[in-house]
């Protein structure tokens, strides 16, 4: 009745760990909320189940056994000859209890897993149908060890990607009114008559001024402002490999796809408190934000560049809409070397909201009376100028032209900030890694003149470096290099001083500040959906499809189970309990009810000395454990 109960009991703890494989592969539950688990809990854990996995084992692999050894029962209590006929106890009971005797014992070897190693080769190596039957209770015993493995696999802690709502706050599109010197802000309106004027004769603004009577301007002098940091954010351009990062930017490395993406997303507040929150296990986020896909400055060779005395040197667009005489008391221009630039709008009156942040530089060069400092080809290396005399004949000048339009060059992306992972395409080896992805339509469109006239006035401080000195435009000139060919950072770059200077016009824009609440880089549902943040965290379970193989071997050890338990039931096997008596009458009788043959060396003996009472099976028997012996 045990033995029966004790197979039930198999059976069920058989299918519930198939549901429990089920249910885990499907649900996965959390063992943290984000991070791995500590460290003694996670040993904990795992010596907990391995100890619980190896006893289901056993005791799973125990029934098995119990079940092959009733199988043999019947058999191995037969082997012993009958005594109803002497004379053919005599003529043929010896045989048949040769040939049972050896095919028992190979399989009760097996099924007690005591054969030799050469024996469990040799299985795989027969054909015949007996032997064939032993090696399928070697089959059985590996599948039965398998469990051990599946119930540790299925619940190890695996460490999994879950997505949070990360409601990440940028710049938004309004903008206030100048109000005077010290209170106005970097890219505004100026309405009344006052304001304007103050505007149009500060030499720090540049302004537009539109057919309805109102001024947008542009001011970079302003410390608050992103266009006042122009030249050290510059440090921070990627000329040798922009295909891998075109810019860094407090740490965070820049890919090409995401040129001038808000720096909230990677030094605001909001990430800040995140990343405290996270800390290691923040992999990466995910935002709509604008970015700039093309790049809004084209420059090439035109314009004029002329000196008008030893200490003047005049410069203009080739449109002649933009002009500038610069004065120079240190030098002498008739022997040393100078180089002048200006921006001016292109739209000072009369402007259109198509017009605002349309702008125009002007840059002028002149080489030494020597040719020793040859400024003007320098400036012409810089653009990529085919000729490669240019601009090296002593007193030669060089003059180039680049318009600005940053009208067209703005686009939604979804931009993912990704924290370094070794082996990813990643490459930067910063800490994070920002990337841009698919378009994405916003639910709060950030697109506006504000961004428009930060990407023009962005290059003022670059363009007027050196100014009042020598004007050498040292900071363009060691990111751009000299004919440096592509690749550059923007797809539609054709030289590599106005990709440098596309860049900056990236960067400055990208550090614009969050004035007031801001908005959250959302996208719409169907176009990009909300922004969210991916954080590492632990669960129990893979939660992938191939999880569900770790079902196979408790699904075949049951088919085993039910094989077994069927053709015992067919086999009617007799259980043990005959009564063992001691070699003398002092000696206890030792009565092994319920035990197989197999299980007690007493129902051993008992089938011994029963097989043994006639006079041709003793000698037999003592043959057998003669030979036994020796061998």
């Amino acid at each position: 009745m045990f033995r029966n109960f004790r197979s039930k009991v198999t059976l069920a703890c058989l299918l519930g760990l198939m549901a429990l494989i089920l249910w885990i592969n499907r649900k996965s539950p959390r063992l943290t909320d984000f991070g791995p688990l500590q460290q003694v809990k996670t040993i904990a854990y795992v010596l907990g189940i391995t100890i619980g996995a190896t006893i289901f084992s056993q005791f799973t692999t125990g029934t098995m056994r119990d079940l092959y050894l009733q199988i043999l029962e019947n058999p191995l209590r037969r082997i012993e000859v009958s005594s109803s006929d002497e004379a053919d106890s005599a003529a043929t009971g010896i045989h048949i209890h040769q040939d049972s005797v050896a095919k028992l014992d190979a399989k009760w070897r097996v099924v007690l897993r005591l054969s030799t190693f050469y024996e469990t080769v040799r299985l795989f190596a027969a054909r015949d149908p007996e032997t064939r039957s032993k090696l399928f209770i070697f089959i059985s015993y590996i599948i039965f060890s398998l469990l051990t493995t599946s119930i540790i696999t299925t619940l190890t802690p695996f460490t999994f990607n879950r997505r949070l709502d990360y409601p990440m706050t940028i710049p938004d599109a309004t903008y206030g009114e100048y109000l005077n010197e010290s209170d106005h802000p970097c890219a505004g309106m100026a309405v009344s008559d006052e304001s304007k004027a103050e505007v149009e004769k500060s030499s720090t603004f540049l302004g537009w001024q539109l057919n309805n009577g109102s001024l947008f301007y542009g001011t970079f002098d302003a410390s608050w402002c992103p266009q006042s940091r122009a030249i050290s954010l510059a440090a921070g351009i990627h000329p040798r490999h922009p295909d891998d990062y075109a810019y860094v930017d407090s740490g965070v490395a820049v890919h090409q796809t995401a040129l001038g993406a808000p720096a909230a997303i990677y030094n605001g507040s909001q990430f800040q408190n995140f990343l405290n929150t996270y800390v290691m296990s923040l992999m990466s986020t995910t935002q709509c934000v604008p970015v700039m896909t093309s790049n809004p400055v084209q420059c090439q060779t035109g314009g004029k560049a002329e000196v008008l005395n030893k200490s003047q040197l005049y410069i203009e667009s080739a449109s002649g809409d933009c002009y500038y005489t610069q004065t120079v008391n240190t030098r002498n221009l008739y022997k040393d070397a100078l180089m002048v630039s200006i921006m001016c709008s292109t739209h000072d009156i009369n402007a259109t909201q198509a017009d605002i942040g349309r702008a125009v530089m002007a840059f002028g060069a002149l080489t030494d009376a020597q040719g020793k400092v040859a400024w003007a080809s320098d400036l012409a290396q810089a653009i990529n100028d085919p000729d490669p005399n240019a601009g090296k004949a002593p007193n030669s000048t060089y003059a180039v032209t680049c318009t600005v339009d940053p009208q067209k060059v703005f686009e939604y992306r979804s931009v993912t900030l990704e924290r370094f992972t070794p082996g990813k395409s990643n490459s930067s080896a910063y800490a994070f890694f920002l990337v841009g992805g698919e378009p994405c339509t916003p639910v709060n469109s950030t697109i506006s003149n504000i961004l428009f006239v930060t990407a023009t006035m962005a290059n003022w401080n670059i363009i007027r470096e050196n100014f009042a000195f020598d004007g050498y435009f040292s900071t363009i000139s060691k990111a751009a290099g000299k004919n440096r060919s592509k690749p550059y950072a923007f797809p539609n770059s054709r030289n590599a001083m106005e990709d440098v200077l596309g860049l900056i016009s990236a960067m400055v824009v990208a550090n614009l500040r969050v004035s007031g609440k801001g908005v959250v880089a959302d996208a719409i549902q169907d176009k990009g959906g909300r922004a969210y943040a991916i954080v590492q965290a632990t669960r129990i379970g893979t939660h992938k499809w191939y999880g569900l193989l770790l079902i196979i071997p408790p699904l075949c050890c049951t088919f085993i189970l039910c094989w077994l338990l069927q053709s015992n039931w067919r086999r009617s096997w007799i259980a043990g309990g005959v009564v063992y008596e001691g070699p003398s009458e002092d000696e206890p009788k030792d009565k092994r009810s319920g035990l197989l043959a197999g299980e007690s060396i007493y129902e051993l003996m008992s089938i011994g000395q029963s097989a043994g009472t006639g006079s041709q099976s003793a000698p037999l028997l003592a043959t057998q454990s003669d030979r036994s012996e020796s061998n």
